[in-house]
């Protein structure tokens, strides 16, 4: 009988074997020449639930997290807009010339400085 190392091996042997024939057949070729023994490693590996969802959320995390800076920025931009806006509007701009510089609407600079 043999060992599961070499069953394992062999069952790649023939998944290259069968990639190496049909290779021309696939939709993708240029990616199974490439990325072969990538996806010999997929179809061979044991898939561990515990680990798909380890992963799963490590990319959650990483999304959210982008997420969460992309949205810190927007609001900086935005605090900086609007205390730009209360400052022209100290230094007697009128609202139709902040309106202007800023390329905002009047009614969201009448907004700001509580017009």
């Amino acid at each position: 009988m043999k060992s599961i190392f070499a069953r394992l091996m062999l069952q790649k042997k023939y998944i290259f074997l069968i990639l190496r024939v049909n290779i021309r057949d696939f939709f993708r070729a240029d990616y199974l020449k490439r990325k072969g023994s990538e996806v010999v490693n997929m179809l061979t590996a044991e898939y561990d639930y515990e680990t798909d969802i380890e992963v799963q959320r490590g990319e959650a995390y990483d999304e959210g997290r982008e997420e969460g800076k992309l949205e810190g920025k927007l609001e900086g931009k935005l605090e900086e807009r609007k205390n730009l806006t209360k400052k022209l509007y100290e230094e007697k701009f009128t609202v139709a010339e902040i309106s202007k510089l800023l390329k905002m609407k009047e009614d969201e600079v009448k907004e700001i400085i509580n017009y």
